[in-house]
């Protein structure tokens, strides 16, 4: 009888600390929340705030010489797509603005691949440093960020130009006769926004490598796993929130330098 009774006792006990650590997880949750907000809300009111002005712009119809009239409309959008015929007034499609569209997600796509591509064995090669060096590699990545991001796009053009650091270089060593045009092309583009990205990409990619348990990669070597294999079955699942991440800094801000 006496274990009978005591199984009721033992199930309400039970039930009262997994009722407390649910109520101790709320209010960290709530902490955490209460802690964010700042950060939220400045988020909101300078990123998310204008884009909300700029897409209820977008459906209203425009005025006469500028600015917008208060009445709902899609002509914005359908002009987004598709054009009218100057001569006989029939539709198609709008190849100037797709194009423009195109041009710009394939550069970002490309701009991730390739900033994920580099960025990988660079923040890699930091993460696998000794605590005293590590600190060195970190801040030679961050310097970029104090120069301004104008000055830097002169300094990618004063490379790739005609009469450019690379084209000169080249020339002069005879392995070309006339200056390969490289400014004012989708590689330009591409370079100068992977200049200005990579480390946006690297650091959220080292902050995943520097946790991740590097007794598992032994591990994985000690049960004749090959490098490729633990590559991608130990460490890429292991470090996926950062690349997650870096993928989205370095392909979210693209539609200004296309």
């Amino acid at each position: 009888m006496a274990s009978v009774s005591s199984a009721p006792l033992a199930t309400t006990a039970a039930d009262r600390a997994s009722d407390a650590e649910a109520a101790a997880r709320r209010r960290d949750v709530r902490g955490r929340w209460l802690l964010a907000a700042p950060a939220l809300v400045l988020i909101f009111v300078g990123a998310v705030g204008p884009l909300g002005i700029v897409l209820v712009y977008s459906f209203l119809a425009p005025g006469d010489y500028s600015g917008v009239v208060w009445r709902p409309s899609g002509e914005a959008w359908f002009n987004v797509f598709l054009e009218r015929d100057i001569f006989d007034d029939t539709l198609g499609p709008s190849w100037a603005h797709l194009s423009i569209f195109w041009r710009s997600v394939s550069l970002s796509l490309a701009t991730t691949a390739a900033a994920l591509a580099l960025g990988f064995p660079i923040a890699y090669f930091i993460a696998t440093r000794s605590p005293r060096t590590r600190s060195l590699w970190l801040f030679a990545i961050t310097i970029p960020f104090w120069t301004n991001l104008l000055i830097r796009t002169f300094a990618i053009m004063e490379l790739i130009r005609n009469e450019g650091v690379i084209n000169s270089a080249v020339i002069g060593l005879g392995l070309i006769s006339a200056p390969i045009q490289m400014l004012y092309t989708d590689f330009a583009v591409l370079t100068g926004m992977l200049y200005v990205y990579l480390p946006l990409m690297v650091l959220p990619l080292y902050a995943s490598l520097e946790r991740l348990d590097f007794r598992l990669v032994e591990a994985a070597y000690d049960l004749y796993a090959g490098r490729l294999q633990v590559l991608r079955r130990v460490i890429l699942p292991l470090v996926k929130p950062g690349i997650v991440a870096g993928s989205i800094l370095a392909s979210s801000p693209r539609s200004a330098p296309t």
